[in-house]
């Protein structure tokens, strides 16, 4: 039985899609910066989980991963709290205001699992990307994504609040976080690098 694959692009395709998310939770359910930047956070802890996953069935010595991934775990989990904490106090806004952001976001949350999940499957496992990964490589991989999204979210979240929380400004924000992903996962598609 002939295994069915997905062109390549659907990847990009798929990141696109799942980005706009937010957007829609923005017109059609009155979202705020908050519910989009604790959305951006939440997205951080599953990159991380999967990256777990695949520091797991990666190249390397038992001894390589038995150190590799508590640090990895301990050190990005340390600094995604760090950046949670960061943006609670930048960003939260007051008690009554915050309830049902959590049940605003399951869908869009499941969205991202079935996303990345169905890229590590695919792509990491299914395409044998794991045969050319090494532990040591996939330590710090993450990094580039979440720091860069980091100063999106930044940027983005201030120039929301100096512009008043206008459209236009969370466009910004969730336009310039799809462009660095679509543009990473393009490069990670060219050079056969684990996204």
């Amino acid at each position: 039985m002939d295994r069915i694959r997905l062109p390549k692009s659907a990847s990009i395709v798929a990141v696109i899609a799942v980005n706009l998310f937010p957007l829609i939770g923005v017109i059609a359910f009155g979202w705020q910066l908050f519910t989009i930047i604790l959305l951006y956070w939440l997205e951080n802890a599953i990159i991380g989980m999967f990256n777990v996953l695949k520091m797991t069935v990666a190249q390397g010595s038992i001894g390589e991963k038995s150190f590799n991934i508590p640090f990895f775990i301990v050190h990005y989990g340390g600094f995604w709290i760090g950046h949670g904490i960061f943006l609670w106090l930048t960003f939260a806004p007051p008690a009554e205001s915050r309830q049902g952001v959590v049940t605003d976001l399951r869908w869009v949350l499941l969205g991202l699992l079935l996303s990345h999940g169905i890229s590590f499957v695919t792509q990491y496992l299914g395409e044998g990307e794991f045969r050319n990964a090494h532990v040591h490589v996939l330590l710090f991989l993450p990094y580039a994504r979440v720091m860069t999204l980091h100063v999106a979210i930044i940027a983005g979240g201030f120039a929301i609040q100096a512009w008043g929380g206008q459209l236009v400004a969370l466009g910004i924000l969730v336009g310039s976080k799809t462009l660095i992903e679509a543009v990473l996962e393009a490069r990670h598609l060219r050079q056969n690098i684990p996204a």
